[in-house]
């Protein structure tokens, strides 16, 4: 090999291993921000059950005593739930101009098709209040926190205890 072919491959190979270790770092670099996406991920998805479990021991505390006193089991509790959910998503459709007859049609389609599998359906929920909410440019997860802290309230706990108590009669026939 001459001297000049022996500078022609050294400089070759130089570039190959510069390439390769830039390459490596932004490898490198890429890998670091999937893992700090993948702990947000993880950091937001624990956050949510612990939303869950908050409102959870919320509806216990505000309304556990009333259900006790109507002589309620968990069975009519879930669908009181259901309702009161169903309450709010025709309010939500009410304040973007969704209009009454419309929401009647729906419940109409809806209620003839088959019944659907109660985590599926709460999965499908989640994602179209983030697609409405997305729609509305309104960040869910912050009003979720902000009506969190409103609901906690000694006021706001006693006024939802009264309310609930005149509206079981026009909610769930009770």
């Amino acid at each position: 090999m001459t001297e000049e072919n022996h500078y022609t491959v050294s400089l070759t190979v130089r570039e190959f291993m510069g390439r390769l270790i830039a390459s490596e770092s932004r490898l490198a670099e890429q890998n670091t921000e999937l893992q700090r996406r993948m702990s947000e991920m993880v950091c937001e998805h624990r956050a949510r059950k612990g939303i869950q479990k908050r409102i959870g021991c919320w509806v216990e505390e505000t309304l556990s005593c009333e259900h006790a006193e109507a002589g309620l089991s968990s069975l009519p509790w879930r669908k009181e739930r259901a309702v009161r959910f169903v309450e709010e998503a025709i309010e939500l459709a009410q304040a973007i101009g969704v209009d009454r007859e419309q929401l009647h049609r729906l419940v109409d389609y809806v209620m003839d098709r088959p019944v659907g599998e109660v985590a599926q359906e709460v999965g499908g929920s989640m994602l179209t209040l983030y697609a409405v909410s997305e729609a509305c440019g309104v960040d869910a997860d912050a009003q979720a926190l902000r009506e969190i802290e409103r609901v906690e309230t000694p006021e706001v706990r006693a006024k939802v205890r009264r309310r609930q108590a005149e509206k079981r009669a026009a909610l769930v026939g009770k």
